[in-house]
């Protein structure tokens, strides 16, 4: 199972939230000592902005996401073929695999539109309260050096924290299209990759053998763990993560 790969739909939404953030900054300079009712337009061109960076991540939400989870799907036959020894393998999408795309569009649709309104309604609650132009650059800047975005305590330039949704979704899409091509095929034990991590989170997972089914498995006479149990804040398959999966059969 590979890491993400950055296919030419993704550079092409990474560019444009590059794009996003040098127009707010922009916006955000724009509103130094601005008069009230330049403050309003500046509102509007903010809302345009955002309109383009909602637009942009939704199309690769309905077109990107789905073709990344067949090939990653299609990669895991190749697994499988190796593995299995010439038996037949299922290469078509099944319901498990349309339910998983299904899931995997609407976190991302949710987490990208949550990034936008976040900013918008943060803004639209500085002029109906009054505001001036000038309190709407503070509340960009107080948020450190014109970061938009304030996650887990940490201050995040939209293009920063949409990185991290945007590559946390695409490795989370090749894993359920490996994972789901395994299921069916009736292989439910992996073995996660050793890549000598320094992530302690990720390094005490290296290795080991985890079973798919959301329960443990037993396997002559041995035990393995449900994969969830390496869910945890900042653990295995976090964003960024380089970790893969294997499939094994005993």
């Amino acid at each position: 199972m590979p890491t993400v790969i950055l296919t030419p739909e993704n550079r092409e939404v990474m560019t444009l939230l590059r794009q996003v953030d040098h127009q707010l900054a922009q916006l955000i300079e724009a509103l130094r000592g601005a008069p009230p009712l330049r403050a309003l337009e500046i509102q509007r061109a903010i809302d345009r902005v955002l309109e383009r960076l909602d637009g942009a991540t939704q199309r690769w939400v309905e077109a990107t996401l789905p073709r990344q989870y067949v090939r990653a799907s299609d990669r895991a036959t190749k697994e499988l073929l190796a593995v299995l020894a010439g038996a037949q393998v299922v290469r078509r999408l099944t319901d498990l695999d349309r339910t998983a795309i299904r899931a995997l569009q609407q976190a991302t649709r949710e987490n990208f539109s949550g990034l936008a309104r976040g900013i918008t309604q943060a803004v639209d609650s500085i002029i109906l309260s009054g505001g001036n132009a000038d309190a709407i650059r503070r509340f960009f800047e107080e948020s450190s050096g014109r970061t938009l975005v304030r996650v887990a305590g940490k201050n995040w330039k939209t293009s920063a924290y949409a990185d991290v949704i945007f590559n946390f979704r695409s490795a989370q899409t090749q894993r359920e299209g490996f994972k789901n091509r395994f299921l069916n095929n009736n292989v439910s034990l992996v073995r996660i990759s050793s890549n000598g991590s320094q992530h302690p989170k990720c390094a005490k997972h290296e290795g080991r053998v985890y079973s798919l089914t959301g329960s443990p498995a037993f396997v002559n006479g041995e035990e393995y763990p449900p994969l969830e149990v390496t869910k945890e804040s900042g653990g295995l398959f976090h964003a960024h993560c380089v970790h893969t999966m294997e499939p094994i059969v005993r």
